[in-house]
């Protein structure tokens, strides 16, 4: 891995071959009015440096966080939103906090950003700062430790919890109220090793707890786990097991989806897996307003970012087909589907247009470019 690198990130909305996987009526196709289609660079909205995350906005919008502590809205004609934040750019941080992804989440109807200082932001949907801001700063401690890692879940309720571990000793949550008020004491997390002893997945809050995904170094896997208000392991879920490369996890009843290198695992409340989808190359999934799960991944040759759907039972949807969206340059590298209004899919990915220098030690240059398209299934 090149240890130097200056990365540059542009805003692309590309028009790129759809190539279905079987022909049908209902086979979804790219969205022809969607963006701009001539190659011309968007700038005025862009989040620069590597994407490390994405949050879906209300009516097929998305929030693009840069690695830099900007963000960017894409609007729904496909474009950076100068409307947002300020000139287009919502800045979060001054480009510090310990974890590579920052702390983010969808909070209702507004949007919650955790510096590595512990400085929480919350704005509406213009990326305007809230008066909340300074409460829900108020229930989070600075952060003392270097090896701190935050996040931030949101509750079915309209609430929020947050989550801090340091290292594998220790750890604390926090449940936070609507109002940013805390509820309740900061409780202590179960330590020596009891939530693993390297990064986890987001937490996932159900109604019957927060659920979180710890990697284990000595046994080089996942495993499942339900935390309880308290910060106690909850015995009626059970500890699931799994292998080493999970990406992406989202509620599901009272327990959640799994996606894995090359499976989607669907857990119940008691934590037994209950449902299990052969799926090679899936990266993030998202549920459509009809209940189905929307796939995204790429193919083994990393150079398309593919589009998948499957039912309610977890079964492939023939009708909908695969598709393959071609990305320039050297890699594909899906972020994220967003389902959107009238049958339409946002799609996010980043693709990697050159790296110079590799095999080098200390110098290289890698030059990524955040590609969006927009398809449609109606």
């Amino acid at each position: 891995m090149l240890r130097t690198r200056a990365v540059a990130v542009l805003i692309l909305i590309a028009s790129l071959a759809v190539v279905p996987a079987a022909a049908s009526a209902k086979a979804p196709r790219l969205d022809r009015s969607f963006g701009n289609h001539h190659g011309h660079w968007e700038r005025g909205g862009a989040a620069w440096g590597t994407v490390s995350r994405v949050l879906p906005g209300r009516g097929g919008t998305a929030l693009i966080l840069g690695d830099d502590g900007r963000v960017a809205r894409i609007g729904v004609n496909g474009k950076p939103d100068v409307g947002w934040g300020r000139r287009g750019v919502l800045r979060v941080t001054d480009g510090y906090w310990p974890q590579y992804s920052m702390p983010a989440a969808r909070w209702g109807d507004r949007f919650t950003f955790l510096s590595g200082y512990a400085q929480t932001l919350v704005v509406d949907g213009r990326g305007r700062r809230l008066p909340v801001s300074d409460t829900v700063d108020a229930a989070v401690p600075p952060v003392s430790d270097p090896a701190t890692s935050d996040w931030l879940a949101p509750d079915p309720d309209g609430s929020l919890w947050h989550l801090r571990t340091i290292s594998n000793r220790s750890g604390s949550l926090q449940h936070i109220g609507p109002d940013g008020q805390p509820r309740g004491a900061r409780v202590p997390l179960p330590g020596n090793g009891a939530l693993g002893d390297g990064d986890i997945l987001d937490p996932v809050a159900t109604r019957a707890g927060i659920v979180v995904a710890p990697y284990s170094t000595p046994a080089r896997r996942v495993t499942l786990r339900r935390l309880r208000a308290d910060g106690t392991l909850d015995p009626a879920f059970r500890a699931v097991a799994l292998g080493a490369q999970i990406t992406a996890m989202l509620p599901w009843r009272d327990g959640v989806v799994v996606v894995g290198e090359t499976r989607v695992l669907w857990v119940d409340g008691r934590g037994r897996i209950v449902r299990r989808s052969p799926l090679s190359g899936a990266v993030a999934v998202s549920f459509d307003s009809a209940g189905r799960l929307l796939v995204v991944g790429r193919t083994r040759d990393t150079l398309y970012v593919t589009v998948r759907r499957l039912r309610a039972n977890g079964t492939r949807d023939r009708a909908f087909g695969t598709v393959k969206l071609a990305v320039p340059g050297d890699g594909a590298y899906p972020l994220a589907v967003i389902p959107a209004p009238g049958g339409r899919i946002l799609v996010v990915g980043q693709a990697l247009l050159e790296t110079e220098g590799e095999g080098r030690e200390d110098f290289g240059t890698e030059t990524y470019r955040t590609v969006v398209w927009r398809l449609r299934t109606r």
